[in-house]
């Protein structure tokens, strides 16, 4: 069972950066929104997947992860930024773009990408020694405690900004895929957290997912356009804040400690 675990082997076979099949021709600079630069500090936007042994999706079959390589490259071509380079705006930026110097701002295009960091790993147990099986799930492992999930399982690759003064060269994305001994295999994606929440992070799952079974997404075309929030915030260069926008932002709640309190304010109940 997945809550009696060893300690399994987790080890590297191969690394190297990736960027999209079909990259921007010019290099593009965008400065990130308020709400971005909010969460550079934040934690990285990180989830895990886990896939049992299929016929058509075997962990043990090279061509799998060649497979998924080129589905991401070109999903990635919709999400061009994500290879791109997460750096802080220079005095340069500001003066040729009008750029708040020191923003957070991500430069992509122009055959100079970072890449994303590409990852593959091998893992010496059976998923079902990691996870419960879909047959345990379903019956009596309903609950999961996942506190002794191996964290070799999520990439160590360092991340732009992971510390504020280190992004050069580093990218803002790592995928690692790992393969265990019976087939199965998992998907770990890590993003800035300024380049994605929870929410973007699933709807590029889903766009990479149609893509490799060659079906039509059932997301449109993604829209990477920072400037849309910051308008919504009145004049950046004024002196002071705008008292009736500062009104207006002290009125939205501000923390939820407890999900499950139904009695807490602005409980809003949202069925599975």
């Amino acid at each position: 069972m997945a809550d009696k675990i060893s300690s399994p082997v987790i080890g590297i076979k191969s690394r190297h950066r990736i960027s999209p099949t079909a990259p921007p021709s010019e290099t593009i600079t965008t400065a990130l929104s308020i709400l971005d630069a909010s969460v550079a500090r934040f934690t990285p936007c990180s989830a895990i997947w886990f896939f049992d042994a299929e016929h058509f999706a075997d962990g043990r079959d090279p061509e799998l992860f060649r497979s998924l390589e080129l589905s991401f490259r070109e999903t990635l071509s919709r999400w061009p930024h994500w290879s791109g380079q997460l750096r802080w705006a220079a005095k340069t930026d500001h003066q040729n773009n009008q750029m708040p110097y020191g923003c957070p701002v991500i430069t992509y295009g122009g055959g100079k990408d970072v890449g994303v960091d590409w990852i593959i790993a091998s893992c010496d147990s059976n998923l079902e020694s990691i996870v419960p099986s879909r047959d345990a799930r379903s019956t009596t492992d309903k609950v999961w405690m996942a506190t002794k999930l191996p964290h070799q399982l999520q990439t160590a690759s360092k991340l732009a900004f992971s510390n504020l003064a280190e992004f050069d060269g580093l990218p803002g994305v790592a995928v690692q895929l790992t393969a265990f001994k019976c087939g199965g295999w998992s998907v770990n994606v890590k993003v800035a957290h300024c380049l994605s929440d929870a929410h973007s992070l699933l709807t590029f799952m889903h766009s990479w997912a149609a893509q490799s079974r060659g079906s039509q997404s059932a997301f449109s075309q993604p829209v990477f356009d920072p400037t849309m929030l910051d308008m919504h915030a009145g004049a950046l260069d004024m002196e002071h804040p705008d008292p009736q926008m500062v009104s207006r932002a002290r009125e939205l709640p501000m923390h939820r400690f407890d999900w499950w309190a139904t009695d807490a304010p602005e409980y809003h109940y949202a069925p599975a």
